[in-house]
């Protein structure tokens, strides 16, 4: 899977510019930002549980996405209006979703959960 491929078509249609390759881990994640809205992130990385690496465990709280285990983290870069979802995607991966932007952390995560249910939609069979 692409997550540039995956940000596109879950973004359909809301006006975002076509998603282009993170800076950090350029292979495996992707974003898309609309100016004035928001920013939106795509990483799918394998050899990583949905439950990893979490900065603040304190910010997060765990639920599902579909019937997928998951894990939504307020703020998790520190920043206020930003919020992530890392999906489980079995055996030992995970795609995380984010977004960012100029609303509340509380928009953003109502955002994030709408779009990682379209993002969980077109993940691999676990």
């Amino acid at each position: 899977m692409n997550p540039c491929t995956v940000i596109d078509q879950v973004m359909a249609g809301e006006g975002f510019p076509a998603a282009t390759p993170g800076t950090v881990d350029s292979a495996r994640s992707c974003a898309s930002n609309k100016p004035g809205d928001a920013n939106v992130g795509v990483a799918l990385q394998d050899n990583a549980g949905y439950d990893q690496n979490i900065p603040d465990p304190s910010k997060a709280s765990t639920g599902h996405v579909g019937k997928r285990n998951a894990i939504i983290e307020r703020e998790g870069i520190g920043a206020v209006g930003q919020c992530t979802i890392s999906i489980e995607v079995k055996p030992n991966s995970r795609a995380l979703v984010s977004v960012s932007g100029n609303g509340t952390t509380q928009e953003a995560c109502d955002r994030v959960t709408a779009i990682a249910i379209k993002v969980e939609k077109l993940l691999p069979a676990g």
